[in-house]
């Protein structure tokens, strides 16, 4: 009879450490994840930024006076930086609420605004393809020849091509004004 209870007691230990165990991996599984609370569809910026994201080809940048210099990826870029695209060249901008525009060839922008509440990027010359964060508390706008194209959607083309100037819309709409 003492054999008989020990393989009882064995039994109901495995028992209790099967149970243990399935509610371990019960809890594990059904834990809240980081994506399941994350809340990063909101950009928080302390200050708006703008970096290079993608440079192909003969892309030069220009700050204030100086003179213009070879654009890398990763450049940090300022308020009235100036970029051009060469022929056959390509760039690309991410701003810090992760807007994105890219400079086709023998294009020339200049950065006006650069602020949480506001960015507006000139387009000087050639095409401009922009991809808008969407946001509440935030405008984009491209300036042309003293039209402002502002985002209402998401994406959207300008170009400013020698007697052509304009707006392509791919997503939703964009609101033109008159820049005084």
């Amino acid at each position: 009879k003492p054999r008989f209870a020990r393989k009882h007691l064995i039994a109901i230990v495995a028992v209790a450490v099967s149970i243990v165990l399935a509610g371990g991996a019960f809890f594990i599984m059904n834990r809240p994840t980081d994506e399941a609370t994350d809340t990063s569809n909101e950009v928080v910026l302390e200050k708006m930024s703008a970096v290079v994201s993608a440079v192909e080809g003969d892309v030069e940048f220009k700050r204030g006076e100086d003179d213009w210099k070879e654009l890398v990826e990763d450049t940090d870029l300022q308020k009235d930086d100036k970029i051009r695209t060469k022929d056959d060249s390509r760039a690309a901008v991410t701003f810090g609420d992760k807007s994105i525009v890219r400079l086709n060839a023998a294009t020339t922008i200049t950065i006006q605004q650069l602020g949480n509440e506001r960015i507006v990027v000139t387009n000087e010359a050639g095409q401009i393809y922009a991809r808008v964060a969407q946001s509440n508390d935030r405008t984009f706008a491209i300036d042309i020849n003293d039209h402002l194209f502002t985002a209402r959607g998401t994406a959207y083309k300008t170009f400013n091509t020698g007697d052509t100037t304009g707006v392509e819309v791919y997503h939703n709409s964009v609101k033109v004004d008159e820049t005084e």
